[in-house]
């Protein structure tokens, strides 16, 4: 059985522009520099497994526009996951901390909205929604490990958080 986490009536999420620093407590950005040569990108990736294995997969969403009504959130204890774009124009990630109580801190609620040619490395255990394409179908190929342990936990929220547009008219909410 998937366990509920309780929602406060007064949660809403303005999704604002990702930046490295407002990202930092969540992940890395993986861009690319117009330098003509390679750039490695360790930052950020990491497995806390013996024997785990790498894993690559590839994902294609069609877009959901916002408002968008979140009601669950995932994450991965073990392992890092990064999303790097094939094709995708704009598209949103919703993430949080852990809280004391190994659930997500609802409190540290943030939504993002990442441009063209930037992919994202979540840290292990940052709870995030799936991703969510805007604009146009996007595509992604996904890496991270994998093991015999079980690495994913889903929780569902007691009722839906809406995430809107920054500057977008919210109702009566806590904005984040």
């Amino acid at each position: 059985m998937r366990r509920v986490i309780p929602v406060p009536e007064d949660i809403a999420v303005a999704a604002a522009p990702i930046d490295r620093n407002g990202f930092a407590p969540f992940g890395t950005l993986v861009d690319v520099e117009m330098s003509g040569m390679r750039t490695d990108r360790i930052d950020g990736i990491e497995n806390r497994r013996p024997n785990a294995l790498f894993h690559l997969s590839t994902v294609a969403i069609e877009p959901t526009p916002l408002p968008l009504a979140i009601v669950e959130l995932e994450r991965h204890v073990f392992t890092s996951q990064t999303f790097l774009p094939f094709a995708a124009s704009r598209y949103l990630i919703c993430v949080a901390a852990d809280d004391a109580h190994g659930g997500p801190d609802l409190q540290t609620l943030r939504a993002f909205t990442v441009p063209s040619g930037v992919g994202i490395t979540y840290r292990p255990g940052t709870w995030h929604h799936p991703m969510v394409a805007l604009d146009a179908p996007a595509s992604f190929a996904i890496i991270m490990w994998c093991g015999e342990d079980a690495n994913e936990e889903f929780v569902g929220l007691s009722r839906p958080i809406g995430v809107h547009a920054s500057g977008a008219p919210g109702a009566a909410a806590t904005q984040r």
